[in-house]
């Protein structure tokens, strides 16, 4: 038997589809996810994705580190306008439900 045939995945699990309501404002509801590790580029090996459900806006930011503290922009004031912001995120397979984001976002990422 070849190498790439024991390797192969023979069981898959397909995870149920979640439901999500339709957000009533632009970035109510965020998607968040680390990527990597990726090769190496200007000492950047992750990038901490996120795309807004109601307009799909996308963002991307480079990290050198997997830990949200080294994460740059974590503090920059994005989802700090005091509305609430739901968070869901395939890292922790949870919804985080942040309010008054001025504060938590920085407690959480900070």
């Amino acid at each position: 038997m070849h190498a790439c045939q024991r390797a192969k995945v023979h069981r898959h699990i397909k995870a149920p589809l979640e439901r999500f309501s339709v957000p009533e404002r632009r970035f109510d509801h965020v998607n968040a996810d680390l990527v990597g590790p990726l090769p190496p580029s200007h000492g950047y090996t992750y990038l901490f994705t996120m795309v807004d459900r109601t307009t799909r806006w996308p963002e991307a930011v480079p990290s050198p580190q997997r830990r949200p503290r080294t994460w740059p922009g974590h503090s920059s004031g994005r989802g700090s306008s005091g509305s609430a912001l739901r968070l869901t995120s395939p890292l922790t397979a949870a919804r985080s439900s942040l309010r008054s984001c001025g504060v938590l976002w920085r407690r959480a990422w900070g």
